[in-house]
C-alpha cells in the first residue's frame, strides 16, 4: 500500500511519540509498503530507514526537538497542508495516517482538495492534555473546554480512528466517533535485549557504589507529574535515613524546567536527585542499565506512555502510577500506586527492597510479557489489518 504518515512535530526527536512513529515507518517499509513520512523541519538524529522522509523547511533559529505550543505552529501547519497535497498527488497515496491532533487538522484541510482515506492515530485527548500547559486555574478551565471541543469536532471526521486504550476509545465514542470506525491498538516498540549489567553503567555515569538508583526516562512536562516521583523519593528517604538513594532523571530537556523541579526540594536534599541529559536512545539505555528500578509517576488519562514498554523490556522492576495500570498487573509484572500518592510510591520502593525475590520476579514477568505482546512483530500485522479494512470497506464521513 501507498501510505503517508504525518506527524506535525519536530522529527527525529528523543520523545516517545516520535520514536514510535519512526519505528512504525521503518517496520511498514520493511514489509513492502511504500511509506512516506511528513514532519516539521526541526529535530535531530537519523531519519527512519527504508522510507521517504519529507521535512518542512526549518525556520531560522528553530532548533526545537520537543513538542508543545509555539507561535510558529500555525505557519508550519499551513506549510504542511501544501506539502501533504503535493505528496498525495506525486506518490498516489491511498491512506494518510495522521498522528495527533495537529496532523489530523492538517489532513482534514488537505482532504478538502484531494482524495484519500484518512486514519487518525489518537495519542492523547486534548481535554486531558491541553490544561497541563497552563498554571492559572482560569486558564486551565478554559483550556479544558477548548480541548474537549477539539475532541468532539475533529476525530469523528476521519475515516477511521486508532485509540491507544479503552479509556480513550470510550471518550472518543461519546464524542461522536462510531464504534465500527474505531480500533483499539496499543503501541509497539522494537524488540530489545534486557538492559546491560548495572556496575559498568554506574561507573560510566559516575554513580557511587551502594546507592539505590531509581530512574525516570522521558520529558518533564507537567502531565508526567515528576513532582510525585520527587516527593516519593523524599518520603522513602525519611523512612530510611541511612539508605543512600538517588532519583536519576534521564531527559532531553534542560534549563528552567529542571531548575524549577529541583527548587521545590529542600536544599539539604537536592543531592538525592540527578539529571542526566539524554540525546540518543543509547544515552537512555545507559541510565536504564544503571537503575535498580524504574518509575512512572504519570497519572491515569488518555495517553499511553511508550516508555513503559521499554521499561518492561529492560529486565528492571517497574513502579507506576495510574497510567501504567493500562498495561501493568499489580504484583504480577509491576507495582502500582495511586495517582499523586508519594507515600504509596515510597511504600512500593520499600517492598522491592525488603521482600526477597520480588524485584526479580516482577522484572522477569514484565520481560516475558514484553516479548509476547509488545513488539512490532505483533503490532505491524495488526496495523495492516486496519489499513485493509479501510481500503476494502466504504466509510462515510461524519
Amino acid at each position: 500500500m501507498r501510505i503517508a504518515l504525518v506527524a506535525a512535530c519536530p522529527f527525529p526527536a528523543p520523545q516517545g511519540s516520535q520514536v514510535f512513529v519512526g519505528q512504525m515507518a521503518e517496520n511498514l517499509a520493511a514489509r513492502g509498503h511504500c511509506v512516506s513520512l511528513l514532519t516539521y523541519g526541526s529535530g535531530e538524529g537519523q531519519s527512519p530507514v527504508g522510507c521517504e522522509h519529507l521535512r518542512l523547511p526549518r525556520l531560522p533559529g528553530d532548533s526545537r526537538v520537543r513538542s508543545g505550543p509555539s507561535l510558529a505552529k500555525p505557519f508550519l501547519d499551513l506549510a504542511m497542508v501544501v506539502a501533504l497535497l503535493k505528496l498525495v498527488k506525486n506518490r498516489h497515496v491511498e491512506i494518510v495516517h495522521a498522528h495527533n491532533y495537529e496532523a489530523l487538522a492538517v489532513a482534514l484541510v488537505a482532504r478538502k482538495f484531494s482524495r484519500f482515506k484518512l486514519l487518525y492515530h489518537s495519542h492523547n485527548l486534548m481535554g486531558d492534555e491541553l490544561p497541563t500547559y497552563f498554571r492559572r486555574p482560569a486558564a486551565r478551565r478554559l483550556a479544558t473546554r477548548a480541548g474537549q471541543l477539539i475532541d468532539r469536532q475533529l476525530p469523528r471526521r476521519a475515516d477511521h480512528v486508532i485509540a491507544l486504550c479503552d479509556y480513550s476509545a470510550g471518550v472518543l465514542e461519546q464524542a461522536g466517533v462510531r464504534s465500527e470506525r474505531m480500533t483499539v491498538l496499543a503501541p509497539s516498540v522494537e524488540a530489545q535485549e534486557p538492559a546491560a549489567d548495572r556496575e559498568p553503567a554506574r561507573r560510566e555515569l559516575g554513580l557511587a557504589d551502594g546507592r539505590l538508583v531509581i530512574a525516570y526516562c522521558g520529558n518533564l512536562d507537567a502531565y508526567q507529574d515528576i513532582e510525585t516521583a520527587i516527593r516519593g523519593v523524599l518520603e522513602y528517604k525519611r523512612s530510611r535515613p541511612a539508605r543512600q538513594v538517588v532519583l536519576l532523571l534521564a531527559t532531553h530537556q534542560q534549563g528552567r524546567r529542571v531548575e524549577s523541579l529541583l527548587e521545590r526540594c529542600p536544599e539539604s536534599e537536592r543531592g538525592l536527585f540527578e539529571v542526566h541529559p539524554c540525546r540518543t536512545y543509547a544515552d537512555t539505555r545507559l541510565v536504564v542499565a544503571a537503575a535498580d528500578l524504574l518509575v512512572l509517576p504519570r497519572p491515569a488519562g488518555s495517553g499511553y506512555p511508550v516508555k513503559l514498554l521499554n521499561y518492561l523490556g529492560s529486565g528492571r522492576p517497574v513502579v507506576s502510577a495510574g497510567c501504567g495500570g493500562k498495561v501493568l498487573v499489580h504484583d504480577k509484572d509491576g507495582l502500582l500506586f495511586a495517582d499523586g500518592d508519594a507515600l504509596a510510591m515510597a511504600f512500593c520502593i520499600e517492598r522491592l527492597e525488603k521482600e526477597r525475590g520480588l524485584a526479580e520476579r516482577l522484572a522477569a514477568a514484565a520481560r516475558d510479557r514484553f516479548e509476547r505482546e509488545m513488539t512490532w512483530k505483533i503490532g505491524t500485522p495488526a496495523l495492516e489489518t486496519v489499513y485493509r479494512r479501510m481500503k476494502n470497506v466504504h466509510t462515510g464521513r461524519g
